[in-house]
């Protein structure tokens, strides 16, 4: 039982790391002139982005989401996957062109945040690359925008071009001109609510593993064999039961 106590656990910390590492993965610390940026706040749980491109093959809708995986999937877009695409209007995408475990991001030439996310997928037009995808942050005070910044198809490679304040610097010009300083005791909403989460999910299993190592031992002391020593909840249940109260067949 001790084992299955052990395993649960070495679980359930790989989890944790793995999603606390996710979150690293998009946080940019501050380099030289380049302020940091942290690119969680963009993730949308139950949403998605979406940006409208068009080649000789007709009209297809990239969708995707920042630092986490879409909240749809199929069999051409299965879970953990970053972007897909779609045929325009037939609300089934048809091509993924990356995975969320594949992030990486990076400044360029210019100090702007750039992400790249790729597949395992070969692209069926060319016999050295695979299904993948790029995109580029620059900052723009106001509502974000999406455009195509290039797009390849022969190579199965999309750039897209997303301006967001979310990676300006502080402090922010108000249309009146004045300088406002940045609130230092705001939080990325989104990150802090993923992080928050993960806390919630890791004290609570915690709890569990307590209740039921404690329970395991209270009752081997007391008598109780076999899987009489699981302890399980209930009104006075482990804590009252006498050995020898069932009957074993």
């Amino acid at each position: 039982m001790l084992k299955i106590y052990f395993w649960a656990y070495l679980i359930w910390s790989l989890v944790l790391t793995e999603c606390q590492s996710q979150l690293r993965v998009c946080e940019v610390p501050k380099e030289g002139n380049n302020h940091a940026v942290n690119l969680n706040q963009l993730y949308l749980p139950n949403e998605f982005y979406s940006v409208r491109a068009q080649d000789g093959g007709g009209k297809y809708d990239y969708k995707f989401n920042v630092c986490g995986s879409l909240p749809f999937k199929n069999d051409n877009c299965p879970d953990g996957a970053g972007m897909c695409a779609e045929l325009f209007g037939s609300n089934n995408p048809m091509f993924t062109y990356g995975f969320v475990n594949t992030t990486e991001v990076s400044r360029d030439e210019r100090g702007n945040i750039v992400l790249h996310m790729s597949t395992p997928f070969e692209c069926p037009e060319s016999n050295h690359s695979v299904f993948n995808s790029t995109i580029l942050f620059e900052c723009a005070r106001g509502q974000n925008k999406l455009e195509i910044f290039k797009e390849d198809w022969l190579n199965c490679t999309v750039e897209i071009l997303f301006t967001s304040e979310a990676v300006c610097d502080m402090p922010n010009t108000t249309p009146g001109g004045q300088t406002t300083s940045p609130d230092k005791s705001q939080k990325p909403i989104l990150a802090g609510w993923r992080l928050h989460a993960v806390i919630g999910g890791g004290a609570a299993a915690f709890v569990i593993f307590l209740y039921c190592f404690l329970g395991y031992a209270y009752l081997g002391s007391r008598g109780y064999q076999g899987a009489d020593r699981i302890p399980v909840p209930g009104c006075c249940a482990p804590m009252c039961r006498e050995p020898g109260e069932y009957t074993q067949v």
